[in-house]
């Protein structure tokens, strides 16, 4: 008779701790208010991106001297930073200034000391002290 009670509450007790540990999971999934789909940090319904600061916006280099119009030039305005390929990797600049003659090319001065990018319909090239070199990085 000790036995079964003594198995009865054992039973009990595994089936108690299991539905806590099982609320407590719920639970902590309800109260989330972010989820990152996608590599984008995003609201509890999963549309709405989510940011502390900016967020970053990514545009291929050989597509800017096309920007034309105000909203563009603001657009060229708003950008921080620029990731340029250097062979097997990249260089990665603060942009100081930005200059834009529409639809022919447009160039950035960067923090770093005497270098600038240029992108025209030819490519992109960076000239200044950076590889030693200045030439064309793509087309």
């Amino acid at each position: 008779m000790m036995v079964r009670v003594l198995a009865a509450l054992s039973v009990a007790c595994v089936l108690i701790i299991a539905a806590v540990v099982g609320l407590t999971y719920a639970v902590v999934e309800m109260s989330k208010d972010t989820s990152v789909e996608n590599n984008v940090l995003v609201g509890k319904d999963g549309l709405q991106p989510l940011s502390t600061a900016t967020l970053q916006q990514t545009t291929p280099l050989r597509d800017l001297y096309q920007a034309s119009g105000p909203s563009d030039e603001a657009k060229l305005q708003g950008l921080t930073h620029l990731t340029v390929p250097f062979g097997n990797g990249t260089g990665i600049f603060r942009i100081q200034d930005v200059f834009l003659v529409p639809g022919q090319r447009v160039r950035f001065d960067t923090a770093a000391e005497g270098v600038s990018v240029e992108v025209t319909a030819e490519g992109v090239t960076v000239s200044g002290d950076v590889t030693g070199s200045s030439g064309i990085l793509l087309s």
